[in-house]
């Protein structure tokens, strides 16, 4: 049996697999009213516990968005199938605030991979009530497309809009001049 540190909870029998826990990704989370999701946590499989939360999620029609960091203060039970986030953790009252649950297919393990988010009404942004056990019902917008992941998001960087024009225009000045070189070479000499 496995007893969380945090709540006192025990658990059933702590999963085999690599002892280090690992840092899973957001991967193409989408929201039903057009928001997104995305950032990490790390999850200790052995011991059920998350922790390093960074997870960020934009504005669409049904909620402004939030940036969370901790685990829900009202999860008495750690869930190694559930992501239970809130901004921070500490507050007396946490009504209204956001909290971010994201439900996985699969069990979360530490030997990392990709797992298939549940869509829908299992996972979701809302609000909590005072203690954050329960949720209130509105303003809610549910996950309809997304992945935990175990490989990190491409970190190739986009050139920005002005680096493109500035680099077109070298490339046509440059094409111009190779051109009147070309020209300029081909014609023969007394």
């Amino acid at each position: 049996m496995v007893l969380h540190a945090a709540s006192g909870q025990s658990h059933g029998p702590a999963p085999s697999g690599p002892p280090n826990p690992v840092v899973w990704y957001l991967n193409g989370v989408q929201f039903s009213d057009g928001g997104t999701a995305s950032g990490s946590f790390v999850f200790d499989a052995n011991n059920f516990v998350y922790s390093a939360i960074n997870i960020t999620t934009t504005a669409g029609s049904a909620a402004a968005g939030a940036h969370y960091t901790a685990w829900d203060p009202g999860q008495t039970l750690m869930w190694d199938n559930f992501v239970v986030a809130v901004p921070a953790a500490g507050l007396t009252d946490y009504t209204g605030v956001p909290l971010l649950i994201l439900g996985v297919n699969l069990q979360l393990t530490n030997s990392g991979g990709t797992v298939p988010l549940f869509l829908g009404g299992v996972s979701e942004e809302t609000t909590c009530n005072a203690t954050c056990v329960v949720t209130v019902p509105t303003p809610v917008r549910t996950v309809i497309a997304g992945s935990l992941t175990t490989y990190p998001p491409s970190s190739v960087p986009a050139l920005p809009n002005w680096a493109l024009a500035l680099l077109g225009i070298l490339l046509l000045g440059y094409s111009v001049i190779e051109v009147r070189r070309r020209r300029w070479s081909a014609v023969p000499r007394p």
